[in-house]
């Protein structure tokens, strides 16, 4: 997995177990020019996020995962002062899932329309 994390705070997070939609969408905002780190889980995410010079810009989180789902992610993410206030865009293929009642910023459906996913990564990280 390849990281960057700059200590500028415009790096994305991209938590996401599916091998093939992390890659892709790895490939998709790297070539957009935006910093990149991946998780395969919530438990990695906040390794990653907490092993960084600074939190990400901005998380995009898949829901149903291993380990630590995107529920429990959110939670300890929320609940550490220092990372709280940073944005969350869920990607789910759940079609009852509001964002908001689970204290996340926005929300992708998969299967993920890239324009979609882009002017939102465009909205909560510049």
């Amino acid at each position: 997995m390849n990281e960057a994390t700059p200590s500028d705070g415009k790096w994305i997070l991209l938590v996401e177990d599916d091998a093939d939609n992390r890659e892709v969408l790895c490939e998709v905002l790297r070539s957009e020019g935006f910093a990149v780190t991946e998780a395969v889980h919530g438990a990695d995410a906040l390794a990653r996020i907490r092993g960084a010079d600074g939190p990400p810009g901005l998380v995009l989180l898949d829901l149903m995962m291993p380990v630590m789902n995107g529920w429990q992610f959110l939670a300890e993410l929320r609940g550490d002062r220092a990372l709280s206030s940073t944005p969350v865009v869920l990607l789910t293929a759940g079609r009852d899932v509001d964002a908001r009642a689970i204290d996340a910023n926005d929300l992708v459906r998969k299967p993920v329309h890239l324009p979609d996913l882009l002017a939102k990564v465009e909205r909560w990280l510049r």
